[in-house]
């Protein structure tokens, strides 16, 4: 393999890709003329192409920039946005401790300060919290023992009442009701006996009578104490019963109603000391991330290493330079420290190669410091989706991220600088290719347009295989030594010219039908090309005129026409395999 190095400077590159375009055109005017002034057997020499078998090698090549495979990157730490008032010199080497960049921590200090009073406070208010809840236990014990003590004298007067003072009245009144009864008896009897006596002159009527009133005051007496206990029974004992009783349960309600009070109390007292605890907590992490964000506002080198002020990616992006001054956000980049160890170049290869580019494939890398010298790396890491930048800004350009590792070791070349890169995609040997320009279609066919015996042309259908800007890999149709022509005879009124499905005049179906709706199948066109082997006609051809088609109007007028045949302007000589990567798509239409 002969991979050609190439010059890194733009300007030198744009001159010599011009002078191409210019001799390209000139050929291309003069193929017309020639085309135009002549039949279709009457060709000049010059308009052939010999074909031949050989060696294809098909590249991608792209422009990047240099980067390490592993650096550190220093963020700013702070919350919000901060001003940098320091910050070391981009291209500087420094040691592990050295200051790289402070940031103006003024607001932060009078925001520590604040905390910290707030802090204090909430440490007050906390020991208050602990202390009403120590109050509120010792409230709702002395409660309760008060509402126990209150309960258990109701209980004791209850259980005194009914086993004492209840039957002590009950036995008391009894008592009386006997001695009355035997009293009374004793009273007749001598009533009986005075009677007896006074009937027959014995007694006076004084002592009968006395004897009488007696008889009669001992049974007042036993039916007063008899109604006495009538009265008891019926009411003063069910009375006196239920007004213990209902003692006991006001002092058990007391004690329950004490014990849900001093409860709540508790739940109340424990709340707030979980909110102090909880506020206490907030204001001191609070404090302490202000500490850590002032400690944060001086950014000092953990490692050895190169500083390399970061750049955001995006060109939209909003971001400020980094400098002193500036304004930065939260988790914005500040600086990188690379490992200029291990060293990788970043491209941007477009969705039209993407397809042929995969991981460990080799690559040819020059330096636009040392253009005179050539490394070797690999492919380590192909984008699987577009950057965001070409997906989301309505660019028809699908740029696919890709880094390519250099196996050597890079002395004095420092990250950040301009690279390009030869990827390897495919490396053909003993087969059939022609210029690309030779390739065009007639109907639904590609074909080429071969020379006959006669000295006539006519077209003759190929299948194609690999291709690149210059060269397209042959599989059927032609035979090494045919001669096909250079530039195959365009008819302006061919139907190939525009990218039409239904041609005119035809009778089609075109009754809607209902579909159900499916999921929309993975993955993008160029891995699916590279699925199909990179053989797909139709899809080389879809290539060619969205290159080309510069005014959008999905055909190729005879300027655009031209203009793809300046770009693939020359003819057999050079190395097989193309300058600028995968892109042509089955020659002209």
């Amino acid at each position: 393999m002969n991979i050609s190095t190439r010059p890194q400077n733009e300007l030198a590159a744009m001159n010599k890709r011009m002078m191409f375009i210019l001799a390209g055109v000139a050929v291309a005017i003069l193929l017309l003329a020639v085309v135009f002034s002549g039949g279709p057997g009457d060709v000049q020499e010059t308009e052939f192409h010999t074909v031949k078998r050989s060696d294809f090698m098909v590249t991608v090549v792209e422009g990047g920039e240099l980067s390490a495979v592993n650096e550190t990157v220093l963020r700013s730490e702070v919350d919000g946005t901060a001003r940098i008032i320091y910050i070391v010199d981009e291209g500087s080497n420094v040691k592990k401790g050295d200051l790289l960049v402070e940031l103006d921590a003024s607001d932060l200090i009078d925001r520590i300060n604040q905390q910290e009073i707030d802090f204090e406070k909430s440490v007050a208010a906390y020991k208050q919290a602990e202390a009403n809840l120590e109050i509120a236990k010792s409230t709702l014990e002395s409660n309760i023992r008060n509402a126990s003590n209150a309960l258990l004298f109701a209980r004791i007067d209850l259980e005194k009442y009914i086993d004492g003072d209840y039957q002590q009245t009950l036995l008391t009144t009894s008592n009386n009701i006997v001695s009355f009864e035997q009293n009374m008896k004793v009273a007749k009897d001598q009533m009986d006996n005075s009677r007896k006596l006074f009937e027959k002159g014995f007694e006076t009527q004084t002592n009968l009578e006395r004897d009488q009133l007696s008889y009669t005051n001992v049974l007042f007496n036993l039916r007063k104490e008899k109604e006495s206990l009538r009265l008891f029974q019926s009411y003063e004992h069910p009375k006196s019963l239920a007004t213990f009783q209902s003692g006991v349960a006001d002092a058990e309600d007391e004690l329950e109603r004490v014990k849900l009070e001093g409860a709540g109390n508790m739940a109340k007292a424990e709340a707030d000391l979980a909110a102090q605890l909880n506020s206490l907590n907030l204001t001191s992490n609070v404090l302490e991330r202000l500490k850590i964000q002032l400690n944060n506002s001086k950014i000092y080198a953990p490692q050895d290493g190169l500083v390399v002020y970061a750049v955001s990616n995006n060109r939209w992006s909003s971001e400020s330079l980094i400098e002193e001054g500036a304004t930065i956000r939260n988790r914005q980049e500040i600086i990188k420290l690379p490992d200029v160890s291990k060293m990788k170049v970043d491209l941007k290869i477009h969705e039209s190669n993407i397809g042929q580019v995969r991981k460990g494939q080799v690559a040819y890398i020059i330096l636009d410091p040392t253009p005179d010298k050539r490394h070797k790396g690999y492919v380590s890491k192909v984008g699987v989706v577009p950057e965001a930048a070409s997906r989301w800004g309505g660019s028809d350009m699908k740029m696919y991220a890709t880094e390519v590792i250099i196996d050597d070791v890079l002395e004095g070349i420092k990250p950040g600088v301009s690279a390009q890169v030869e990827i390897i995609t495919t490396n053909l040997t003993d087969v059939v290719t022609v210029p690309t320009q030779c390739v065009t279609t007639v109907g639904e066919k590609t074909v080429v347009y071969r020379e006959t015996s006669g000295g006539k042309v006519e077209p003759v259908p190929v299948k194609l295989g690999v291709y690149d800007d210059k060269y397209i890999q042959v599989v059927e149709g032609l035979n090494a030594g045919d001669r096909i022509m250079v530039s195959p005879p365009l008819n302006y009124e061919s139907e190939d010219l525009d990218r039409a499905v239904i041609r005119d005049g035809e009778e089609l179906d075109t009754e809607p039908k209902e579909v159900k709706e499916t999921a929309p199948a993975g993955g993008n066109r160029a891995q699916q090309q590279q699925q199909q082997g990179g053989g797909d006609q139709n899809a080389m051809r879809e290539q060619m005129l969205k290159r080309f088609d510069t005014d959008g109007d999905g055909k190729l007028s005879e300027s655009e026409r031209e203009a793809m045949r300046s770009q693939f302007g020359g003819g057999g000589g050079g190395r097989n395999g193309g300058s600028g990567g995968a892109g042509a798509g089955g020659g002209g239409r």
